[in-house]
């Protein structure tokens, strides 16, 4: 009978770890990696950043990995710029943050950018919905290059004049 026990434990301790390497395959082909996403971090004039979080949640579901950094006219900027250090670090699993500003230029554009590290940190000016709707698909799977494209094109492909739209000129 021992035997006959040692066999089935081993037998239960090999199923077990068959299960968990399938787990982590299967998390693998849907995250494109085991524990990881590309980390987003909006920074916007006013609560905008808050809005447009509470927005995507609406539209496509809780996200992970996503902060917000809300700048008022009378903010300490240093403090703002070691909060958008502080986001980027909660944001990133590993594979890189990709920082949202609402307009090149301002000064959420401009702090960020300070603290921009080319191909792990990057940043897109001139935020908008759309955007952030195909970012909140794309960083699971996709490479920061690749989603940084996608991310641009979604945002350039929704800006529409209606009247034109309708009318087909």
């Amino acid at each position: 009978m021992p035997c006959q026990d040692a066999q089935l434990a081993a037998a239960l301790m090999a199923v077990f770890q068959c299960h968990l390497l399938l787990w982590r395959v299967m998390r693998w082909a849907r995250d494109g990696s085991f524990y990881s996403m590309i980390g987003l971090v909006l920074v916007t004039h006013g609560r905008l950043a808050e809005e447009f979080l509470y927005v995507v949640e609406h539209v496509v579901g809780p996200q992970e990995n996503f902060e917000t950094v809300c700048i008022g006219a009378e903010d300490d900027m240093e403090q703002r710029r070691r909060d958008i250090v502080d986001a980027v670090e909660r944001a990133d699993s590993g594979r890189g943050v990709i920082i949202l500003t609402d307009m090149f230029g301002g000064t959420p554009s401009n702090l960020a950018i300070s603290v921009m590290e080319a191909g792990r940190i990057e940043v897109i000016a001139g935020v908008n919905l759309p955007m952030l709707i195909k970012l909140s698909s794309v960083r699971i799977s996709g490479d920061i290059k690749t989603a940084l494209r996608e991310a641009q094109d979604a945002g350039r492909k929704y800006i529409n004049v209606a009247s034109q739209v309708l009318t087909g000129k």
